[in-house]
């Protein structure tokens, strides 16, 4: 796969980020993780993410370790993906960019909140038996953050009616 991603960079150009990532460090240890993220390195990954570190020194050592790898100065930056309640320690946005992390996710933090709210939501309708609409809820928060308004600015900038009834 990493090769195939290569090559298709070679063939877009060189605006394309390849993120190397393995899953290696939970089966097969962090010695293995860590020579398979220098292999996807030496082939053309701009950014490593191994994930699930078992400890922060873990991801402080492949910072170290990574800074002095690839082609560019300051070497190839670390992603790390932040889960709560994953198998990784919790670790703050300061505390990683101290372990020299350069790029950080919340890949699950919007999900987190969608799951909360609704099992609150239908908590409240198993009560109730209605639906109720939340403070900053509701199928107009919906399209807001979608986007809707912005669509519908361009729609009347172009004379079009066919949005103004949502």
């Amino acid at each position: 796969r990493i090769r195939a991603a290569v090559s298709a960079r070679d063939r877009i150009g060189s605006d394309m980020l390849i993120i190397a990532r393995t899953d290696a460090r939970q089966g097969l240890g962090y010695e293995e993780a860590v020579k398979r993220l220098e292999k996807a390195v030496d082939v053309g990954a701009d950014v490593v993410l191994l994930e699930g570190i078992l400890t922060k020194e873990e991801g402080r050592d492949l910072c170290a370790l990574m800074k002095t790898k690839g082609n560019k100065p300051g070497g190839v930056p670390c992603l790390l993906n932040m889960v709560a309640g994953g198998i990784s320690p919790q670790i703050t946005v300061e505390e990683a960019k101290e372990m020299g992390y350069r790029i950080m996710i919340f890949s699950t933090l919007a999900f987190e909140g969608a799951i909360k709210g609704i099992k609150d939501a239908f908590a409240d309708f198993q009560k109730t038996g209605v639906q109720t609409l939340a403070k900053g809820a509701g199928v107009r928060e919906a399209f807001k953050l979608a986007g809707l308004d912005e669509l519908m600015r361009i729609d009347d900038e172009a004379g079009g009616v066919s949005l103004k009834a949502a």
